[in-house]
């Protein structure tokens, strides 16, 4: 099993560029007046950061992101209200697969077999890099993203597929992509190499919780910081015309993962239950980009992108409360870590058989995504 591995295009010089982006923009957020608010603030960041932006443009981002930030903190509380009533992750993001609007049973059900097929395209990568026999292996984007597979693509060889099937499998894909992200260190590792002293912050990601206003600011913090990097060319394999809600999940990804990370280490959350809860936050942010219709060339590099650029953002502003939350959250980490390789081992297999029925029915983009 590789024990050091790389995202292919997110090396040195990308990784110090955004964590400096990272730092000097949580450092600004600190500074900037209590009465202004984080959207205000974003907006005259995006201003001086973005060449070109009007102030109109930038309010208007900086509106959505705040907004982005807050249906992911809704999607999570409404997990936990499902597990509350006896559901689980996978439940209640096939109930929000199903229930989405706009769309004929025949076109939701296609939708979402293609969207299963692609998270697993990106699932496999994730597998073959954790299970590479090197000492060091190169984690690549599926290759759908390059192929430019065009939403909607394998209509005509579309094969019915029931949408509460598709529905599951997403789910499943989902969950897998929040376990097998969590086994890599990729993105954690991305501070770890930075030199200068931290702000120190204060800021203890472990006790701060979801849904607050720190919360907010930190998590939109995180996605300024990818857009602006995006829009530089700091992470040359995400292209301009990203869309913003795949910025803006993967910001909230990493930020969920860093405090799940520091509260195994404070004891706050057992290793069972961090478990379990990386999959509620991919199945959060996935649930979101579903609904959204993100199509089937951004879908597969999210298993990818998402768990690695995510902590990478998110250990970067985390690193900056202090030497001992930082060292709070790499041991956290390293706890999980043998448990969730393990697991996520097991339903990659448990799911192979499952796209596999899915493939069949969608034989050209199956073509498309090399399997």
């Amino acid at each position: 099993m590789a024990r050091d591995i790389h995202l292919d295009g997110f090396r040195t010089e990308e990784s110090k560029g955004l964590f400096s982006l990272a730092k000097d923009m949580i450092s600004s957020w600190m500074e900037k007046p209590q009465e202004k608010s984080t959207m205000v603030w974003l907006g005259e960041e995006f201003i001086q950061r973005v060449g070109g932006m009007t102030v109109e443009a930038a309010q208007e981002l900086s509106s959505s992101i705040m907004d982005g930030v807050d249906q992911f903190t809704e999607n999570m509380n409404a997990i936990e209200e499902t597990y509350r009533s006896g559901g689980t992750k996978e439940t209640w993001l096939q109930q929000k697969l199903l229930s989405a609007s706009g769309a004929t049973e025949e076109e939701r059900a296609c939708y979402l077999a293609e969207a299963q097929v692609a998270l697993a395209a990106g699932n496999n990568e994730v597998y073959a890099a954790l299970h590479s026999a090197e000492q060091s292996a190169d984690l690549r984007l599926p290759a759908a993203v390059e192929a430019r597979v065009p939403d909607g693509a394998g209509g005509a060889s579309w094969q019915p597929i029931p949408a509460q099937v598709a529905a599951q499998g997403v789910a499943e894909q989902a969950v897998l992509a929040g376990v097998g992200g969590a086994a890599l260190d990729t993105g954690l590792k991305c501070a770890e190499t930075q030199d200068g002293e931290p702000l120190n912050t204060g800021i203890d990601f472990g006790e701060e919780p979801t849904g607050s206003e720190t919360d907010r600011g930190i998590k939109a913090v995180a996605t300024g910081a990818l857009y602006v990097a995006v829009e530089r060319g700091i992470i040359p394999f995400l292209k301009k015309a990203t869309p913003l809600p795949v910025l803006t999940n993967i910001a909230c990804w990493g930020v969920e993962g860093v405090r799940t990370a520091a509260q195994v280490f404070s004891g706050k959350l057992s290793v069972a239950a961090a478990v379990d809860r990386v999959g509620r936050i991919a199945s959060a942010a996935i649930g979101d980009l579903c609904s959204k219709g993100i199509g089937a060339r951004m879908l597969s590099a999210i298993p990818v992108v998402g768990p690695v650029l995510g902590m990478a953002v998110g250990s970067a502003i985390s690193s900056q409360s202090g030497k001992k939350i930082a060292s709070a959250v790499h041991a956290g980490f390293k706890i999980i870590q043998p448990a969730v390789t393990t697991i996520a081992e097991g339903l990659h297999k448990a799911t192979t058989k499952a796209v596999e029925t899915v493939k069949s029915g969608l034989k050209a983009i199956a073509n498309f995504l090399g399997f």
